[in-house]
């Protein structure tokens, strides 16, 4: 397969990534603060209870008054999905079977994917796929797993004055 990189923005991100979830065959992580139930969530939901696709999202812990982000979250883990949480994501991409990343601006939203500007990069560049990966799971293991019964856990804990967030450690992995 020739890698391969290029460009997308505003209605070609929310096609690109449905096309990519009814092309996947193994695995998708995604990472993103914000999604909404809908379309895109519906086609994982059934890619995952159908044909056991892997699914793996982390994203912000949900707020009381975002009700559909919450609902959202429910969704994809009661058909299995493992869904974590994290309270300072701001990042969004999609990796399909290991083999395509998405790095786009957009959350998963009706207002990111239908009506604000938004661009992104479609990539099969194996150091990009990988680099991206492997900062899945540096996220996965700086966030919590998503339990249903520990809800009050993902509450906006009150404001401290500084925090001190885990950084992400930067080596350029380029060949």
């Amino acid at each position: 397969m020739i890698s391969q990189t290029e460009f997308i923005s505003d209605e070609a991100i929310y096609s690109t990534i449905s096309k990519h979830v009814n092309q996947m065959t193994e695995e998708l992580v995604f990472v993103t603060p914000w999604f909404e139930d809908g379309h895109l969530i519906e086609q994982m939901v059934i890619k995952r209870e159908e044909e056991g696709i892997g699914i793996s999202a982390i994203t912000r812990f949900y707020a009381k008054r975002n009700i559909k982000h919450r609902d959202a979250i429910f969704r994809l883990d009661e058909s299995g999905a493992r869904v974590y949480l994290n309270k300072v994501l701001h990042a969004k991409m999609f990796i399909f079977d290991s083999k395509t990343l998405i790095l786009c601006s957009s959350n998963l939203i009706g207002t990111s994917l239908f009506r604000n500007h938004e661009v992104g990069i479609v990539s099969t560049e194996p150091v990009l796929v990988r680099n991206a990966l492997d900062y899945c799971s540096w996220l996965k293991q700086n966030s919590h797993l998503f339990r249903p019964r520990r809800i009050s856990r993902y509450q906006r804990p009150k404001r401290q004055k500084s925090r001190v967030r885990p950084s992400y450690p930067t080596t350029n992995r380029s060949p």
